[in-house]
C-alpha cells in the first residue's frame, strides 16, 4: 500500500508525540526516585552513626521497627506499626482476653493517653480520666507501643491485675495505679420520656410516641 505524504507526515507527529509522552514519564519518575534517594541517603548516614558512635551496642531491627513507627505516627496518632504477627492477631479480631479496665486510648507526642473512662470501669474507679497520660504499662514504656498494642496490654482474664504508671492532667507528679481487669460491658442508652408521652422499650432501642401521634391517621 503506498503511503501518502499526509501520512507520512502524521506517522512522524505520531511518533514524535509518543516518545515525547514517555521521556516526560521516565523522567518524572526518576526525579521523583532521586528524591527519595536523597532521604534514604540521609536516612542511612544516620544510621551509620548510630549503630558506630552510640555509647552502647544496638540492634539495627530495633532501630528499623522505631524507624517504621515514627514515620506512620507522624501521619496520624491512629496508625500504627504491627510486626506481621500482630498484624494477623489484629485482622483476625483476636485479644489477650475478654476482661479490660475500661479505657479508651491515643497517642500523643509518643506516649499513649486517656480518651475515656468507661463508667463503673476499674479505670474509673480509680479516677483515671481524660487527659491523663500513661507512661508504662506494667514496666513497659508507652512510647513502644501503639494503641493496639497499648489496648491489649491492658486486656486478659478477669480477675487479674495490671499495672499503670501514669502522669495525671490534673497534677505535676507521678503515680502508680493497680487495677483488676473484669469485662466491662458496653453502656445501654437508658428511655428517657417527657410527661405526658407514651412510649415503649426494648433493649437496647427505645420509642416513644406522643399522645398527638397515636390519634394521628395517615392521609388516604
Amino acid at each position: 500500500m503506498k503511503i501518502t505524504s499526509d501520512r507520512k507526515l502524521m506517522l512522524v507527529l505520531s511518533t514524535a508525540l509518543i516518545l515525547f509522552t514517555v521521556s516526560g514519564a521516565m523522567i518524572g519518575r526518576v526525579v521523583a526516585v532521586e528524591g527519595t534517594y536523597s532521604y534514604l541517603k540521609l536516612f542511612n548516614e544516620a544510621l551509620y552513626l548510630i549503630v558506630h558512635n552510640y555509647v552502647q551496642p544496638v540492634q539495627v531491627d530495633s532501630l528499623m521497627e522505631g524507624a517504621y513507627r515514627g514515620m506512620l505516627e507522624s501521619l496520624d496518632p491512629a496508625n500504627e506499626y504491627l510486626a506481621p504477627a500482630r498484624y494477623e492477631r489484629a485482622y483476625r479480631g483476636e485479644n489477650n482476653g475478654p476482661a479490660g479496665v475500661g479505657l479508651t486510648l491515643s497517642k500523643r507526642r509518643g506516649y499513649i493517653i486517656v480518651v475515656s473512662a468507661a463508667a463503673g470501669s476499674p479505670a474509673a474507679e480509680a479516677g483515671l480520666q481524660t487527659g491523663d497520660v500513661l507512661v508504662t504499662i506494667d514496666g513497659r514504656s508507652t512510647r513502644q507501643l501503639g494503641i493496639w498494642e497499648a489496648t491489649q496490654a491492658l486486656s486478659g482474664k478477669a480477675g487479674t491485675k495490671t499495672s499503670i504508671n501514669l502522669s495525671p492532667i490534673d497534677s505535676a507528679g507521678r503515680k502508680t495505679v493497680s487495677l483488676i481487669r473484669k469485662v466491662v460491658s458496653p453502656p445501654v442508652p437508658a428511655p428517657s420520656l417527657e410527661p405526658g408521652d407514651v412510649g415503649s422499650c426494648g433493649s437496647p432501642v427505645c420509642a416513644k410516641v406522643t399522645p398527638a401521634a397515636l390519634t394521628r391517621r395517615s392521609p388516604p
